[in-house]
C-alpha cells in the first residue's frame, strides 16, 4: 500500500510525501530493493544528489542486476561532475542492458566533461541509433564536434536536434558557424 501511494506522489511530483511512504517501505521491507531504489529517485528528481547516491548505492548492493539503479547512481555522479564515478557506473548499467538511449548518451556526456571528445560521439552515436528522435544526443554530439573543428557535421547535428525538440543554446550555435 506504500509504495502505490508513494508511486502516486511521485507522479504529481511531491516528493516530500512519497519519501515518507518509501521510508515506510525501507523500514518494513529492508530487503527490498525496489523501496531503496524509488527513494534514490525522490532525492534524484530534488536534485539531491548525495542522499540519491546512497540509496541507489544500497539498491545495487541489494539487486546488483537491475540496470536503473547503476544508470540513475551514475546520472547522480554526473550531476556533482564526477565524471570519473558517473562512467564507471554508466558502464555498468550498460554491461547490464545496453539498449537505454539515455544512459548511452549520459555516458557520452562524461567522456565529453572529460574532453575525451571521440570517445564521446560514439557513445551520441549509440544512443542515436537506438533512438532517431533523441534531440539531445545531437545537440551533445555537436558540441563535440565543435570541439574536433567540424562545424559542418555540429551543423547537420543542431539542426536534427532542432528538429526532433531540444533547443539548442545559441552560444553553441555561434561556435558551429
Amino acid at each position: 500500500a506504500y509504495t502505490n501511494r508513494a508511486n502516486l506522489f511521485m507522479e504529481k511530483n511531491d516528493f516530500e510525501s512519497a519519501k515518507s511512504d518509501f521510508r515506510k517501505v525501507i523500514i518494513l521491507q529492508p530487503e527490498n530493493s525496489f523501496g531503496w531504489y524509488n527513494m534514490g529517485g525522490c532525492f534524484l528528481r530534488n536534485n539531491e544528489f548525495d542522499s540519491s547516491i546512497i540509496y541507489f548505492e544500497k539498491a545495487i548492493k541489494l539487486k546488483p542486476e537491475y540496470a536503473p539503479s547503476w544508470n540513475n547512481c551514475g546520472f547522480a555522479y554526473l550531476q556533482k561532475k564526477d565524471n570519473t564515478k558517473a562512467i564507471f557506473y554508466l558502464n555498468k548499467a550498460l554491461s547490464l542492458k545496453n539498449d537505454e538511449p539515455t544512459t548511452w548518451m549520459n555516458l557520452g556526456v562524461a567522456l565529453l566533461n572529460q574532453t575525451k571528445f571521440t570517445e564521446a560521439i560514439q557513445k551520441f552515436d549509440k544512443s542515436i541509433t537506438i533512438n532517431p528522435q533523441f534531440g539531445n544526443a545531437y545537440a551533445y554530439r555537436a558540441i563535440c564536434k565543435v570541439a574536433l573543428k567540424n562545424k559542418a557535421g555540429a551543423q547537420a547535428d543542431i539542426a536534427l536536434a532542432e528538429k526532433n525538440g531540444y533547443p539548442v543554446p545559441e552560444t553553441v550555435k555561434a561556435l558551429a558557424r
